[in-house]
């Protein structure tokens, strides 16, 4: 059963949690009981076993054939077989690479599951309706979940970006998508004011009538529906076994996750993994010049009254991370009326400081530092230049977060960075910090020559027309997207 974070919603089933997305009345769904997984009984398991072994746990009202089945058809267009791939470092260090779906990203690995979970929990629920999905990116979750809720039947899902504050291929991505339930809104504003659009959209029950009327239930593709972050936690279990079954660590051994960090569900997954058994020491939230997490894990203290600030790593560019919602009330001891408390707080003041004991007892868990712009670029050509190897700029901040983790911590655990792009999405910044800045197809090219591989998906995106660019002020979106229903 599923529990919202506030303790003001009935208990339900996973399937129920997953077809709301929110919870109808604030917070967010969690599961009542976190499950334990024994690690040693999965080691000579495939990713795609692992997940459904994993997924078995949170979705019991699915029946293991049905999951096998979303498994299988989630993954299929995936470049490797495995999933995840992996790039040695050194001894020490491996890169976790999540980029091997059809957006170059690691919102795949879910986005390419969740249009299952939401197809199948609307028919367990015994719902007829249509669905409106409705999504707010700050770059990738965006064409991840158009590409993923493509021609689905009986849904629609619309994405929110900030048309000034995406990448020049993530922008391509959305505007080209051809599906004939999919619709992308650049909005003039940046991620955060998406992000609160979508929340206060599900919170509004005039707007819910609304839709409602029309024939269809909202729901949400990020990472607020518990059936986004699941699929996440599958890739730390698996990558914990990779590990052991390649001789770089022992049965048992602790392991550090260095993860690129904006909205808090890919780290948060991680910690999930942990709460499950899998031996993690810390992980390590690598931020950009937005960095309120940073000061939330150094002072307790969580705002939003801060200036908001675009980057060379766009996909972090966020002031409020909603996931961090989840974490505090593990955190307070799954303290319903005080998660309520804070976070009534926060809508109103725009700030909330948490107690120090609890402060302390997150620092156990969690280190978080930042990377500048300028760090960005050194750190591509650095690494490109010791070990041969092309990195995004997202996996750019995890490097110097953990080479700053390392000098303060002096800690030799074995540690994973988890690398959420592939460097093509991001080559205009690829190609400034290794020779000059490019544009387009240019850049493509030059990224290509530098990594000498191909990406012929993205490529193809630059010579696609523009299909679906439309833009808005923020007051004109929910009429922008009851049209689109009505289409």
């Amino acid at each position: 059963m599923y529990k919202s974070t506030r303790d003001n919603f009935k208990l339900v089933p996973s399937y129920e949690a997953i077809r709301l997305g929110m919870v109808p009345t604030g917070g967010l769904f969690v599961p009542k009981n976190i499950p334990t997984v024994d690690y040693q009984k999965l080691l000579d398991k495939n990713y795609q076993e692992i997940a459904i072994e994993v997924i078995k746990l949170y979705l019991p009202e699915f029946e293991e054939k049905e999951i096998a089945q979303m498994v299988n058809a989630a993954y299929k267009t995936f470049t490797t077989p495995e999933i995840v791939s992996y790039h040695d470092i050194n001894e020490k260090l491996t890169v976790l690479e999540l980029f091997n779906g059809p957006t170059g990203a690691f919102k795949d690995i879910a986005l390419q599951l969740l249009p299952h979970f939401i197809v199948k929990s609307n028919q367990k629920c015994g719902y007829l309706d249509n669905t409106a999905i409705l999504v707010a990116t700050s770059g990738d979750t965006g064409p991840a979940a158009l590409a993923g809720f493509k021609n689905i039947e009986k849904t629609k899902i619309a994405c929110l970006y900030p048309k000034n504050g995406v990448s020049y291929i993530q922008k391509k991505q959305m505007v080209t998508i051809d599906g004939n339930n999919t619709f992308s809104l650049g909005v003039d504003g940046n991620f955060d004011d998406c992000q609160t659009l979508v929340k206060n959209m599900f919170g509004n029950p005039d707007i819910n009538e609304q839709f409602k009327a029309l024939g269809y239930q909202l729901s949400s593709a990020n990472s607020i529906n518990w059936g986004r972050l699941l699929p996440q936690i599958i890739y730390y279990i698996s990558t914990y076994i990779k590990l052991i079954n390649s001789g770089k660590i022992k049965e048992g051994e602790m392991v550090n996750f260095v993860v690129p960090t904006g909205n808090f569900g890919n780290i948060l997954s991680g910690w999930y993994a942990k709460q499950m058994g899998i031996p993690i020491n810390k992980l390590i939230s690598a931020s950009n010049k937005n960095d309120v997490l940073v000061e939330f894990f150094n002072t307790g203290k969580y705002s939003k009254n801060r200036e908001f600030h675009k980057t060379n790593s766009p996909s972090m560019d966020i002031v409020i991370s909603s996931n961090l919602e989840r974490f505090i009330y593990e955190a307070y001891g799954r303290d319903g009326q005080k998660i309520s408390e804070l976070f009534k707080q926060f809508d109103q003041t725009g700030q909330f400081t948490i107690k120090e004991d609890v402060l302390a007892k997150m620092g156990e868990v969690i280190y978080s530092n930042t990377a500048n712009e300028l760090e960005v670029l050194e750190t591509i050509n650095n690494i490109y230049k010791k070990h041969q190897y092309l990195i995004d700029p997202h996996t750019a901040v995890a490097f110097k977060v953990q080479e700053k983790y390392r000098a303060q911590s002096q800690d030799d655990c074995y540690t994973v960075i988890v690398s959420t792009a592939t460097p093509f999405k991001f080559s205009e910044t690829v190609t400034e910090a290794i020779e000059e800045k490019s544009f387009g197809i240019e850049a493509l090219t030059k990224v290509e020559k530098i990594s000498k591989k191909e990406n012929i998906y993205i490529k193809n995106i630059l010579t696609k027309k523009d299909s679906n660019l439309e833009t808005t002020d923020i007051d004109k979106v929910v009429s922008y997207l009851l049209n689109f229903i009505k289409r």
